[in-house]
């Protein structure tokens, strides 16, 4: 009998879990948050570590395995490859669902309910949950070929505006923020850009947003990043009536950004990755217990 559920939720700059007794009377036993495990970012390492993440967890906690139903919902699960593997290395836990962040994510958000979820942190994607319960997914692509408007993608831009300002001899405040981390001079910002992925990139995403009302460059960069936002939500909302939830590091911030017609059809997230993922455990239970 499943006595217990291992919520994970695995992203690009954090990874978060939730055991929870579920009976007799369910109770949360122990949430942890630990580095990044996104597939698509950290591959063979993110799979190691999610192993020993989940091991430890249940270890730790004396849980049998045989008695735990566990969902992942990871960054990069959409690619069937990377999701295999995962699901080889898991392979010894019997009770185990592995699905993307996002998809959690939209479960959790309206607590099983339809809607569109607009998720803007490291990268962005939109997901619709519909009235059947079956998820639709536009955009969420990776950086750098996609994520249109994410924390990598503002991050990118801001490091190509500090490349042109540099060349230029000129310094707003967006490439003095830059500059602070690849430094000020070609051979250390090279060295930098040469080996910075989505992650590095996104760390300068929170500071931009926040220089936008002072600073020309930020304001330019941002006012791009809400043109793809607005375009991705009409995407995946005009054709519904369901309501919209903007999820994630930027989702707030671009909610408020956007036409009054979206944000009339905004309401407050109801819940998060970690409880779309024990949504889903619940959901797939019924036919074990």
């Amino acid at each position: 009998m499943i006595t217990h559920t291992l919520a994970v939720d695995g992203g690009g700059t954090k990874t978060a879990m939730r055991l929870k007794r579920i009976s007799p009377t369910p109770s949360v036993i122990k949430e942890r948050t630990l580095a990044a495990t996104s597939l698509t970012l950290y591959g063979k390492t993110a799979i190691t570590q999610l192993t020993h993440y989940i091991e430890e967890m249940l270890s730790v906690n004396q849980i049998n395995p045989k008695q735990c139903y566990i969902v992942v919902g990871v960054a990069g699960a959409g690619n069937a490859q990377l999701k295999a593997k995962l699901q080889l290395a898991l392979s010894h836990f019997p009770n185990l669902y592995v699905t993307t962040d996002a998809e959690a994510s939209v479960v959790g958000a309206n607590r099983g309910e339809g809607v569109n979820c607009i998720a803007i942190g490291t990268g962005s994607v939109a997901i619709q949950l519909d009235n059947q319960y079956v998820t639709h997914q536009f955009g969420g692509w990776g950086f750098p070929i996609g994520d249109q408007g994410g924390g990598a993608w503002l991050g990118f831009k801001a490091v190509q505006q500090t490349l042109v300002e540099f060349d230029a001899q000129r310094c707003s405040l967006t490439s003095q923020l830059v500059m602070k981390k690849t430094g000020n001079v070609r051979s250390a910002i090279l060295k930098w850009t040469r080996s910075a992925n989505a992650t590095d990139y996104a760390q300068f995403a929170k500071e931009l947003v926040e220089l936008e009302p002072c600073c020309p460059t930020a304001k330019h960069i941002v006012k791009q990043g809400i043109q793809e936002i607005e375009r991705l939500a009409r995407t995946c909302s005009d054709s519904n009536s369901l309501p919209i939830m903007f999820l994630g590091s930027l989702g707030a911030f671009y909610r408020d950004k956007l036409p009054q017609a979206l944000q009339d059809r905004s309401l407050e997230v109801q819940g998060n990755a970690l409880d779309g993922a024990e949504i889903i455990a619940h959901q797939k239970l019924y036919p074990l217990n």
